[in-house]
């Protein structure tokens, strides 16, 4: 008898985190109810994955897509960021460093129309180091955004899975009498879902 107890026990707890059966009006059918949890496990763990859970997988490559942009301009800042870090410590701990850090040889150069050829200033470089920092941070700023959004999406969309609107949908405006001190005329609202 207790070995029975255990045992309807441990499987009530596995079960709470997984659907449950839900029976509906008829008994000869059951449907399975959309669990909220494991969509939001699953869009943490892979970003996207809730959303497929979900069933609204034309979500999933704007989340790839997102992240991926932020990834990329997360790694692209830092290199440029590390190069002018790099140069700024060479010339400030070597006086007798000759930079070859020009103006056409730096990140995004080539954007720049006729960029010149000439090594390039301390007050320059500190600029775009501080630039670089500033943009790199909102970089990773941006796909922790993402990645929370995601997050979110997959877990309320989730929980509105399963939500049916019924089609009488109806608002019944009707006049009746309002009982304080005295009988006074009013109106009733009613809206029906």
């Amino acid at each position: 008898m207790i070995r029975l107890l255990l045992f309807i026990v441990l499987m009530t707890l596995s079960e709470i985190g997984s659907a449950q059966l839900v029976n509906e009006k008829d008994s000869t059918q059951t449907k399975r109810t959309h669990s909220a949890k494991k969509a939001t496990l699953l869009s943490t763990a892979l970003p996207g994955a809730g959303q497929i859970y979900n069933k609204k997988i034309w979500k999933a490559p704007i989340v790839w897509g997102g992240i991926g942009t932020c990834v990329y301009f997360a790694i692209n800042n830092r290199q440029a960021f590390r190069l002018y870090k790099t140069e700024a410590f060479n010339r400030e701990s070597n006086p007798n460093f000759i930079s070859t850090l020009t103006y056409q040889n730096s990140p995004y150069a080539n954007y720049l129309k006729n960029a010149p050829n000439t090594i390039m200033e301390s007050e320059d470089l500190n600029d775009r180091l501080d630039k670089r920092k500033r943009w790199l941070d909102l970089s990773y700023f941006a796909a922790v955004a993402v990645y929370g959004l995601n997050i979110i999406d997959a877990n309320v969309d989730a929980h509105l899975f399963d939500y049916d609107i019924s089609p009488d949908i109806s608002l019944r405006i009707a006049p009746s009498p309002v009982f304080i001190t005295s009988p006074k005329a009013g109106l009733s609202f009613t809206l029906n879902f």
